[in-house]
């Protein structure tokens, strides 16, 4: 099954488990920053230096629909 798996999501998973918590909170929250920022307790700025992280550190792109259902299902199934 680890195949399937996007491995960005699998090596964040390992690595930095706060940022992982955001990614997949922010993509249950379809992608809505206000309500992402509400539910973990952090400012919108936060919340937007940690996906831009999430960006640059670890390649992780969910723009496209297809890259989007990749990363969230990764999400989903890695933790």
């Amino acid at each position: 099954m680890n195949s399937y798996l996007s491995p960005q999501i699998q090596k964040l998973a390992k690595e930095n488990s706060e940022l992982f918590k955001t990614l997949k909170f922010f993509l249950l929250n379809h992608e809505n920053k206000k309500q992402t920022a509400l539910g973990l307790q952090i400012h919108r700025s936060t919340l937007g230096y940690r996906l831009n992280k999430l960006e640059q550190e670890y390649e992780i792109n969910y723009n496209a629909p297809r890259e989007y259902l990749y990363v969230f299902l990764s999400c989903l199934l890695v933790g």
